[in-house]
């Protein structure tokens, strides 16, 4: 029984429960859709109050011109016409322009100046009309530029005195128009410059000038720019000019050459060639030839030492000055000219040495290089230097002064060698020689002067060529001329000079030529002190008893035969070949002796 009352109890409060839930609901109900309402009719207020506010700033604009709103330049935002037209008066009162012309000083025009002034006009109104004042959130924020050209008015014959008295219009102190041209050679680029065109400041049409001054003026511009109206001259070539670049270009070609010579500090370049460049009456660029050549004869002095004085060392250390001979540097101007005038249009740049018709063997100090062989006439010796090092040294015999045969000084060099060879002296009349010497090792140096040896003197060196010298040859003993044949070649340089000086040092044979030295000189010691004692001294110089004869019978006759034949080598084995002063030019087996001349050789 209690359960069921319970049961029942807990229904009817569930039920009571459930009532008061849905009238809340119903009640959170009705108090949304009243808030609704409420909002809605807020919303609508503020609208209302809105547009409201809208139509009365639209409204106020009615009368004025809107914001941001420029009148000639003038800002006349929230103006009327009248406020408007005042602040475009008052500029115009105070009002003046800057010219700007080309090349001159800005200047100043008044109102003053001009005579101007306001005129009645309704162009304000019609810009005013013009403008959507409903519109004026949106045109507040745009920029509204307006130009009238009715609002002013200015008097024209001031106008054109005051123009006339601008320096801009003075026609005798303007300057011209210059066209572009090329200019000078630019060593920093390597190239010629273009000078760019000037384009003058004589006003060309004046009327047009004082035209755009005075649309300036009556707008109330601030500047009246002359530059902007087209009056002023255009040069005819300018520096883009496609000819004037095309000779640029042409003309760059010759100074783009460089040849460095080598042995030298000359270099021939644009700093050279720019002044040998001409153009002819058509145009065409070339070159003057005589400034070439100009060019080349400098080219020589730099480098020719054929046949001038040079300083020589000797092996005794002393230096003597030798001129003269066929051995050294001589440019071959032909052979450069002809050269240069190919290379130089090409723009060249090469690394050469010049052309040369003689050679030496280095440049400088180095002339001779570090082998050749060096003839002291006062002291009748020879030194073989190979490599820079003495490897040979002899006395020798030379031309002889009893004949006037006297060999002679200078640079010169080894023609060929020939082994065997037979000289012979100049042709008689009945066609036979005054002479004929077979040798077995001949070096010609000086046309038909050379080193040989010589196996008819029993001795060499001392005074023997001042009473017995041989016709111009250099005659050496048979061991030593065979050790300088061996040991030379064609081109070899040999240096001979006549100077009797007290050595500064002896000379330093290298390897066994230093035994050898020591050996010959005790022998001639020896020799010297036999003859001493066998035979009275009769010559400026005591020979060995041997030679006597031979030596005494060459003094009585200066074209005497050899006292013996080549003793190494057979008669018809011998190279028959007649050598004399032109030989070098023509093969050796053909060639004739002509009588009378000095230097031939002999033994």
């Amino acid at each position: 029984m209690a359960t069921s009352l319970n049961d029942d109890l807990a229904s009817k409060i569930e039920e009571m429960s459930d009532q008061v839930e849905a009238q809340e609901k119903e009640k959170n109900k009705n108090n949304n859709n009243k808030g609704w309402k409420i909002a809605a009719i807020v919303v609508g207020v503020l609208l209302l109050i809105t547009a409201a506010a809208y139509a009365v700033i639209a409204h106020g604009y009615s009368g004025k011109f809107l914001k941001s709103t420029f009148i000639n330049g003038i800002d006349c935002s929230d103006k009327t016409p009248e406020e408007a037209r005042e602040l475009i008066n008052e500029g115009c009162r105070s009002y003046a322009v800057t010219v700007v012309s080309r090349f001159r000083d800005d200047e100043l025009i008044t109102a003053d100046d001009v005579g101007l002034h306001l005129i009645a006009s309704d162009d304000l109104d019609r810009i005013l009309d013009s403008q959507n004042r409903w519109m004026w959130l949106i045109e507040n924020k745009k920029v509204k530029n307006y130009d009238i050209t009715t609002i002013t008015e200015l008097d024209d014959d001031k106008l054109i005195n005051i123009c006339k008295s601008l320096p801009a219009f003075d026609d005798s102190t303007v300057t011209e128009s210059v066209n572009a041209k090329l200019g000078d050679y630019d060593p920093s680029t390597g190239s010629f410059s273009v000078i760019p065109e000037v384009n003058g400041n004589k006003i060309t049409d004046k009327d047009a000038a004082t035209a755009h001054i005075k649309d300036c003026i009556l707008k109330l511009k601030g500047t009246a720019d002359l530059n902007d109206a087209d009056v002023y001259p255009v040069a005819e070539i300018t520096k883009d000019n496609a000819g004037l670049l095309q000779k640029k270009k042409e003309l760059d070609r010759f100074v783009g050459t460089k040849i460095t010579y080598t042995g030298s500090d000359v270099v021939l370049d644009g700093n050279t060639i720019k002044d040998w460049i001409v153009t002819d009456d058509l145009g065409v660029v070339g070159i003057d030839e005589n400034k070439i050549a100009t060019f080349v004869d400098e080219l020589a002095e730099a480098y020719d030492t054929l046949g001038e004085e040079r300083t020589f060392k000797t092996q005794y250390g002393n230096e003597v000055q030798i001129s003269g001979g066929t051995f050294g540097w001589k440019v071959d101007k032909d052979a450069e000219i002809a050269q240069l005038k190919v290379q130089v249009p090409e723009s060249a740049v090469e690394e050469r040495e010049p052309n040369f018709s003689s050679r030496g063997s280095g440049f400088g100090d180095n002339e001779i290089g570090n082998t050749y062989v060096e003839v002291n006439l006062a002291k009748q010796h020879l030194f073989l230097i190979k490599n820079g090092k003495c490897i040979l040294e002899s006395d020798l015999v030379s031309g002889g002064l009893q004949r006037k045969a006297a060999t002679p000084t200078g640079y010169y060099f080894i023609f060929y060698k020939a082994s065997p060879a037979v000289l012979r002296g100049p042709r008689r009349a009945d066609g036979s020689y005054d002479y004929v010497s077979h040798v077995t090792y001949w070096m010609p140096f000086n046309k038909g002067i050379g080193l040989h040896d010589a196996t008819w003197r029993s001795s060499f060196g001392g005074n023997i060529y001042k009473y017995n010298g041989s016709h111009g040859c250099i005659n050496l003993p048979y061991k030593k001329a065979k050790a300088i044949y061996a040991e030379v070649e064609k081109g070899t340089p040999v240096i001979v000079y006549n100077e009797d000086f007290t050595p500064l040092h002896d000379p330093v044979i290298e390897g066994e030529e230093a035994e050898t030295k020591k050996a010959t000189e005790t022998k001639k010691e020896t020799t010297k002190k036999q003859t001493t004692t066998t035979q009275p001294q009769t010559q400026a110089e005591t020979v060995p008893a041997e030679t006597a004869a031979v030596e005494t019978a060459a003094q009585e006759s200066t074209t005497a035969a050899p006292s013996e034949p080549c003793e190494t080598e057979p008669q018809s084995k011998q190279q028959e070949t007649e050598y004399g002063p032109a030989f070098e030019t023509l093969p050796a087996a053909s060639v004739d002796v002509t009588t009378g001349v000095a230097n031939v050789p002999g033994e």
